[in-house]
């Protein structure tokens, strides 16, 4: 790996068309080890992009060793890119063993932390060339009920949304108190009829979390499950009528996304379909010092995204609301959501909804009326609501 760096980066410098190629090969200084070659080639950039290649050249070619190449390099981006891909991946699983015979009570972060670079990576792919594969995977998708994959119960909210799909983030905003938590879990229940469910939960201890599914399940009023008044047989029937076997969830603790990524990881292997996160403030947000909440909050919502499309899943993400209803920590993590859901009491119609304030694969601003009873944590929808558009006034034509 060190010798091919080095004779990347002598290139690179030398020969502003070499430079062009490994770019488009997806090549990149950052990805190397630390040492002269990744050092150098982040000099030369800084100085590039002050001047332009030639100028920067000339800096620079009294410290590269020129003729001196022990690896032959093509100028075809195919094959560079995958030698390149191909020394880098065999340097990373080197690295994760040395790390893991060293630190073996490190394991699950250092491997998570492997998969987490290997996911970086980035391909381009011509439309055409991809066409019959598109439809092979279009009808892979349609025989597994992937296309548009509806939350049982949910019918109106999913179709609204176009699927609780594979490879999308979603954000479920509410103000404080009202009942977001509350909501995700009743869409988790719904969707364990048909899926696999994974809740990190990061705010609730096991028996505050877990008493939520089976009081929305049961319908059993909260007062009546403390004083032990309620009627088992409910909770015989809630067994029956979901599969509370399909539905994990974590302890309280606040997590990493790196952590989260690991949890999603092992759960996949045995069918992980959707992936409730509650909630974006309480992510362990591993970012300089310095960094602004918005904007760690932003990356965070970036980072769930590509652990969605790389696994599969759908991700619901909880958030606090402002009065418009967005994000309150970050207008700008709803930008890698595909939808961004609202959920609140209109004061005046006197209706509980939801509404899609963001709606990449449907129509934004669509409302689901729902009924909603926190004393039993329970959430059913009722239907679409449109709401009566404000009455238009104007003066009179004389």
């Amino acid at each position: 790996m060190f010798e091919l760096i080095k004779t990347i980066a002598t290139m690179m410098i030398t020969s502003e068309e070499f430079y062009n190629v490994a770019r488009s090969a997806g090549i990149s200084h950052e990805d190397w080890p630390s040492g002269v070659s990744r050092q150098l080639l982040d000099e030369f950039e800084g100085a590039k992009l002050k001047t332009s290649h030639a100028a920067a050249k000339g800096q620079f070619l009294d410290r590269v060793e020129l003729g001196n190449h022990k690896i032959p390099i093509s100028f075809d981006k195919v094959v560079l890119a995958s030698l390149y891909e191909k020394e880098l991946e065999k340097w990373r699983v080197k690295n994760l063993s040395l790390g893991l015979q060293q630190n073996p009570d490190n394991a699950k972060q250092l491997i998570s932390d492997y998969l987490l670079k290997k996911r970086s990576r980035v391909e381009v792919f011509n439309l055409k060339a991809s066409i019959q594969e598109i439809m092979e995977e279009n009808e892979r998708r349609r025989q597994n009920e992937k296309n548009l994959v509806l939350i049982p119960g949910w019918d109106n909210l999913s179709n609204a949304i176009g699927g609780f799909n594979p490879g999308r983030v979603g954000l479920l905003t509410a103000q404080t108190g009202f009942g977001k938590t509350t909501l995700a879990n009743n869409l988790g229940l719904h969707a364990s009829n048909a899926m696999k469910v994974l809740c990190i939960n990061m705010e609730m201890l096991k028996q505050d979390f877990a008493e939520r599914f089976i009081l929305a399940g049961s319908s059993i009023d909260f007062k009546d499950w403390r004083n032990g008044t309620y009627d088992i047989q409910r909770v015989a029937k809630f067994v029956e009528n979901f599969k509370p076997e399909n539905i994990w969830f974590t302890d309280g603790a606040a997590l990493s996304i790196e952590k989260i990524y690991g949890l999603a990881l092992d759960h996949k292997r045995n069918g992980l379909d959707f992936l409730i996160v509650d909630y974006d403030q309480k992510i362990d947000l591993k970012m300089p010092r310095g960094t602004p909440e918005w904007k760690a909050l932003q990356i965070a919502i970036q980072e769930l995204e590509e652990i969605a499309k790389e696994l599969e899943i759908f991700i619901l993400v909880m958030s606090q609301s402002n009065d418009a209803g967005d994000p309150s920590g970050s207008k700008r993590s709803k930008y890698s959501a595909s939808v961004v859901l609202n959920f609140f009491k209109d004061e005046q119609a006197d209706k509980v909804l939801i509404k899609a304030m963001k709606n990449r694969f449907g129509k934004s601003g669509v409302c689901i009326e729902c009924q909603y009873w926190p004393e039993k944590s329970k959430v059913i929808e009722i239907g679409f609501y449109d709401p009566p558009k404000p009455a238009q006034t104007g003066g009179l034509r004389l």
